[in-house]
C-alpha cells in the first residue's frame, strides 16, 4: 500500500531534503507520513503541530523532532502569515552497514521506537538547524546532522516500542487505503470495512486525529495527485480529472480552484 507521501527528499546519493514553506493565511501542514526523520522549525508566526495526536504549540524560533513513520499535521491558530522550514532526511545518512556502531547504537533504537528523543528542541539544536537551512554543502550538512543527533539523544527516554493510541494506527491504515484507491469510487463503508470498524467510529477518530473528515482527506489526495499529473502533458485535463476520481470535469475544476487558488489550466501553464 502507498503508506508514504510522494514528495522526494534530497537525492539517492544524498537523501536530505531542506524545505522552506510560506503560509500566507496561517500555518498549515497536510496530514502525512514518511519513513525519513524530520526536524521542523517555525521561522515566523505560530501554529499547532500534531504528532501522533500529541499537540505542540509552536511559535517563532521553536522546533520539534518527528520520528520515522509518525503521522503529523499542522493546524493554523489564526490567519496571520507563518513561515517554517523542515529538514527531512533518510536514516541512511548516518550509515547503512549492519556492523556500523553508530547505526546500531544511536539510529536503530530510535527507528524501532525503543528510545524517544525529546520532541521539543533546545536552543542549540535550533541554531544548528538554521545553519543547515543555509545549505552549506553536503559535508557541513552531514556534520551538523551528527551534532544535532547527539544533542537530541542526550536525555532521550526509553520506551516500550509500542504505540499507545490504537486509533492513530487505524487512521494510518485508512489513510494508506485512501492513497491506494483515490481514483476509485470509494465510500465511507469501504474505508471503515478496510480496518473492520464502524462508519461512526471512523468519522470520530478521523476528526480527532486528523482534524478533518475522511472525504476531506480523500479530496486532498485527489487534488495533490492532480497537481502531480498536470506537470506532465501526457493527459488532457479532462483525463486527469477522471484519473483522480472526479466524475465531473466542472467539479474537479471548482474544487481545484478552491484548494490550489488557480484553475488546472493555469497550474499547468506554470510548470509546462
Amino acid at each position: 500500500m502507498k503508506r508514504y507521501e510522494n514528495l522526494k527528499h534530497g537525492t539517492e546519493e544524498f537523501p536530505v531534503g531542506i524545505h522552506n514553506t510560506l503560509c500566507k493565511d496561517g500555518f498549515s501542514l497536510y496530514p502525512h507520513i514518511h519513513r525519513e526523520f524530520e526536524f521542523l522549525v517555525m521561522k515566523k508566526g505560530k501554529g499547532v503541530l500534531y504528532i501522533e495526536n500529541e499537540k505542540f504549540n509552536l511559535k517563532e524560533g521553536e522546533g520539534v523532532f518527528i520520528n520515522s513513520e509518525e503521522l503529523h499535521i499542522g493546524i493554523k491558530t489564526d490567519g496571520g502569515e507563518a513561515e517554517f522550514f523542515a529538514v527531512v532526511f533518510a536514516p541512511e545518512v548516518f550509515g547503512s552497514s549492519r556492523v556500523d556502531a553508530v547505526v546500531q547504537n544511536y539510529v536503530e533504537p530510535v527507528l524501532k521506537k525503543k528510545i524517544r528523543p525529546a520532541r521539543r528542541l533546545e536552543k542549540g539544536a535550533v541554531e544548528l538547524l538554521y545553519k543547515i537551512n543555509e545549505k552549506p554543502g553536503e559535508l557541513m550538512i552531514k556534520s551538523h546532522l551528527y551534532a544535532l543527533w547527539d544533542m537530541c539523544l542526550t536525555g532521550a527516554e526509553k520506551t516500550t516500542g509500542t504505540v499507545k493510541d490504537k486509533g492513530v494506527n487505524e487512521i494510518k491504515a485508512v489513510m494508506a487505503y485512501i492513497r491506494e484507491n483515490f481514483d476509485k469510487n470509494i465510500a465511507l463503508e469501504d474505508m471503515a470495512g478496510h480496518v473492520n470498524i464502524s462508519r461512526g467510529y471512523l468519522c470520530r477518530e478521523f476528526k480527532r486525529v486528523l482534524h478533518m473528515t475522511p472525504f476531506e482527506y480523500l479530496i486532498q489526495i485527489r487534488i495533490d495527485k492532480g497537481c502531480e499529473m498536470l506537470k506532465d502533458e501526457e493527459w488532457s485535463i479532462g483525463e486527469i480529472a477522471q484519473r483522480c476520481g472526479f466524475n465531473s470535469f466542472s467539479y474537479f475544476t471548482k474544487i481545484f480552484g478552491e484548494k490550489v487558488g488557480c484553475s488546472p489550466k493555469e497550474y499547468r501553464q506554470k510548470y509546462v
